[in-house]
């Protein structure tokens, strides 16, 4: 799907407006050829080796558009991974994920499983690299992939409303130390919703934070999910609608999160400044409780 650069912000906006995410969403560009890269103005390529994840993190921390090309990437195995460079020898025997110093796993017949694993997501021909845009000030007309840093029951917002629009039952793959074929090297190659809890790498050099999960969506997927979201949330505001159902349905408001130790007065002043008031208790999920007034 193709947008301006004011369409793209304005859906920015939406997304902040809806999910409260915790950094911008950041639209990725798998780059087929180096003429490619001429098509998008602004590039800044990076200098210094880097990762996929750390661009992702810079597009959303400095508002900006960034390059990687093979020969930049941090290391063989995320170049690889990301499906920017052939792959070797030393790639498929698994060699980075199980020797020092870097030994995710114990055994190399464990490391050869995870790498055929990740070999599934990537293309028959690799990328001559990629660019990453925060979605509010973004060059691209049509990315791949829209990727998003969600605090947890924003996640759950938005895939559950995808989910109840159009009813399928989502499935995401976890291999540990491969965040990148879990997300969005899957979407790129198989037009699938990814999620992730991150993997050292990302929460390493990404920048997603403590309690952030990491989800992919095409923008399609992503305009329909939003879509959910916003039917839901007006559904919210009906005053005849039972306390119960209107407790279950999230809204497009402040959250304040307050313990079950304090007192109605703080419930009251909350709801009367229109805020959403989350309760919860060390050993209980947090109950979203949409004010009532």
């Amino acid at each position: 799907m193709k947008l301006t650069k004011e369409e793209w912000k304005q859906l920015s906006d939406r997304i902040f407006l809806t999910l409260r995410p915790t950094q911008h969403p950041v639209a990725m560009k798998f780059i087929k050829t180096p003429e490619e890269f001429d098509e998008i103005p602004g590039i800044e390529f990076c200098q210094n080796k880097a990762s996929t994840c750390k661009l992702i993190g810079m597009a959303a921390h400095f508002q900006g558009t960034f390059g990687l090309t093979p020969d930049h990437f941090s290391g063989y195995y995320c170049a690889m991974n990301n499906g920017c460079m052939e792959v070797n020898q030393e790639f498929l025997d698994g060699a980075i994920l199980y020797k020092q110093p870097t030994p995710w796993h114990h055994k190399q017949e464990d490391a050869i499983k995870h790498i055929k694993s990740n070999l599934e997501v990537l293309p028959e021909t690799p990328y001559a690299g990629i660019v990453c845009s925060s979605l509010c000030n973004c060059p691209i007309e049509e990315p791949d992939v829209i990727c998003l840093q969600l605090p947890t029951q924003a996640a759950f917002h938005l895939l559950a409303c995808y989910v109840e629009t159009d009813w399928q039952k989502l499935e995401f793959p976890f291999s540990g130390e491969s965040n990148c074929a879990d997300t969005w090297m899957r979407t790129m190659k198989e037009g699938k919703i990814g999620l992730s809890l991150g993997c050292r790498g990302d929460r390493a050099t990404g920048a997603l934070a403590y309690g952030d999960v990491r989800v992919t969506m095409t923008t399609e997927q992503l305009l329909k999910a939003l879509d959910g979201c916003e039917e839901q949330h007006s559904l919210s505001v009906q005053p005849d609608l039972p306390l119960q159902v209107r407790i279950l349905i999230p809204a497009q408001a402040r959250t304040v999160l307050l313990p079950p130790i304090f007192s109605e007065a703080a419930f009251i002043y909350a709801a009367q400044k229109h805020h959403t008031v989350v309760f919860g208790g060390l050993r209980t999920c947090f109950l979203m409780v949409q004010m009532l007034i």
